[in-house]
């Protein structure tokens, strides 16, 4: 008979065989221990082992299985909780160590020497109740002198009836005056103008630098006491206070002031205000520019803008009227401009605008004056040997040009009465018959007077007196009409535009030419599109055909 050995009724693990007689069996580490039966239960309870082999042991026990799992359950989650109150302490220590060896490792902080310490005094700790000081006020004095000694006004005209350019300043006692390029640009003859009434007369451009808007002007017999602005090095704070010095609109030494914003570079700037420099300086150029809330406006420019204290800090050059910023070019850019001076002196036409030339030659013109300059003209057998020479020529075309051509070709002559434009046609045409009666032979004449055009005929609303031989010409569709010709012996084309009263030329044909350029308008021509041949536009005002 197979004996079969009992299992535990928690687990159904085997239990050992009792190692003596009478011992109960025992059962798992979950039931409780088994007092063993005695006598006559222990017989009956082996007897019936060995007659039943399939029925196992019961042990009785008073605790049921779920509530040996549930005391367990309970066990782990008290440890887990345990374990989860440890983590934010131990990352306490962990962190304390972590800023231990970083106080241990790290390197000395650096100090100051003992004498650059500073020690702040009791008083700077203000009680409750007690006003801070106050703000050290302007500098009143260094700017009143700056406006009495150094600030002068730019004026052109008639003294009794002056009109004002805008605003300068002196940078050197030898009587140099800076001011805006474009201020100056619009005149021709310039004086200046200091606060106590005296007047002293512009020589011309010691230096000029158009991509900085700025020009160095020389004035004649420059008093000895002139004084100068201290520039200031340092660039300014924001929120410092400034003042603006200028002539606004012809209120003359005017003083206005207000407070930095920044300082700010030209690529910083609004894309509105960067196409305005572009048109403005001919190219956009990379500036520092202090924006600053002084009020400027027409007259002002070329003034300078002062710190609290009276320092130069930059030359007010422009304003954008949609936010109210005014902007004044860094005094920085005056140190290249007095090391960049000119060879010699120029005179203010050389770098004038188109319209203040025109508008001065316009001025000179009266009748005893180009009386003076035909018989200049006669004198020389109309053959310039110098660039003055060639440009009197040139203010006899233009007195050619006003006697015949229609206003809407020329600009406006203003100031000129209908008196004078009378008798400027009279010799107009006294002038015109001279030159009809001339023999235009002699090739030396002809040279040197292309010689002087050839660098003139370009320049917008400049005279053109030359001679030239026709290529092509031209009738349009609705009656314009027009010849291309090339200057004799240059390399050089013009097209002329020919008024209706003027006989149309033929190819081939030689001919002296007076009219005036077509403010700097072209004619692009060729068989090339890739590479065009340019020619200046001159309106005709007469046509001498040259004798064979």
């Amino acid at each position: 008979m197979t004996s079969v050995r009992p299992t535990c009724p928690h687990c159904q693990r085997p239990l050992e065989e009792p190692q003596a007689a009478g011992a109960a069996t025992a059962d798992c580490a979950r039931s409780a221990p088994v007092d063993a039966p005695s006598g006559e239960a222990a017989i009956k309870s082996s007897t019936a082992a060995e007659e039943s082999p399939s029925v196992a042991v019961a042990v009785k026990t008073d605790r049921p299985l779920n509530e040996s799992y549930t005391r367990f359950a309970q066990r782990e989650k008290r440890r887990f909780g345990m374990w989860l109150r440890r983590i934010p302490t131990a990352l306490c220590l962990i962190g304390l160590a972590a800023g231990v060896m970083y106080l241990l490792l790290r390197e000395p902080p650096p100090t100051l020497p003992r004498e650059e310490l500073r020690v702040v005094p009791p008083t700077a700790v203000r009680p409750r109740g007690v006003r801070p000081p106050a703000v050290a006020a302007p500098d009143r004095t260094a700017v009143l002198r700056a406006i009495d000694q150094v600030v002068v006004c730019l004026e052109t005209g008639r003294p009794d009836h002056p009109t004002t350019l805008g605003a300068g300043f002196v940078v050197d006692a030898s009587g140099l005056i800076v001011t805006n390029y474009h201020v100056i640009a619009e005149a021709t003859q310039c004086r200046v103008r200091f606060r106590s009434g005296a007047y002293y007369d512009v020589v011309g451009y010691a230096a000029v630098s158009p991509e900085n808007d700025l020009a160095l002007l020389q004035i004649a017999d420059p008093p000895p006491s002139l004084e100068t602005l201290p520039v200031r090095e340092q660039a300014p704070d924001p929120l410092s206070t400034v003042f603006a010095i200028g002539h606004p609109h012809g209120v003359a030494f005017s003083v206005y002031s207000g407070a930095v914003s920044r300082v700010v570079a030209t690529r910083e700037l609004s894309e509105s205000s960067q196409r305005f420099l572009e048109r403005h300086l001919g190219g956009l150029f990379e500036h520092q520019w202090i924006q600053h809330t002084a009020a400027i406006s027409e007259g002002n420019s070329g003034g300078p803008l002062l710190s609290g204290d009276g320092r130069l800090l930059g030359v007010n050059t422009w304003v954008n009227r949609q936010t109210g910023f005014s902007y004044a070019l860094e005094a920085k850019y005056l140190e290249e401009l007095l090391a960049n001076r000119l060879p010699q002196m120029q005179p203010l036409e050389k770098y004038a605008t188109k319209e203040a030339r025109v508008a001065a030659s316009l001025q000179r013109l009266s009748a005893g004056r180009v009386r003076r300059l035909f018989e200049e003209a006669q004198s020389m057998h109309w053959r310039p040997e110098s660039e003055t020479s060639y440009a009197a020529l040139q203010e006899l075309a233009w007195v050619v040009a006003l006697a015949n051509l229609p206003a809407e070709k020329l600009l406006a002559p203003g100031g000129l009465t209908d008196d004078t434009l009378a008798e400027l046609a009279g010799l107009a045409d006294t002038i015109e018959k001279d030159l009809r009666g001339q023999n235009w032979t002699n090739l030396a004449t002809i040279t040197l007077v292309n010689e002087f055009a050839a660098s003139q005929v370009a320049k917008p609303l400049a005279g053109a007196f030359l001679f030239c031989t026709i290529e092509r010409a031209f009738d349009g569709d609705n009656g314009a009409r027009g010849a291309l010709a090339r200057l004799a012996g240059f390399d050089q084309s013009v097209f002329l535009r020919l008024d209706d009263r003027l006989e149309q030329v033929q190819p081939g044909e030689q001919c002296l030419v007076i009219g005036v350029n077509q403010n700097g308008r072209v004619v692009r021509y060729g068989d090339n599109p890739l590479r065009l041949n340019i020619a200046p536009e001159i309106a005709v005002a007469l046509v001498i055909r040259l004798k064979k």
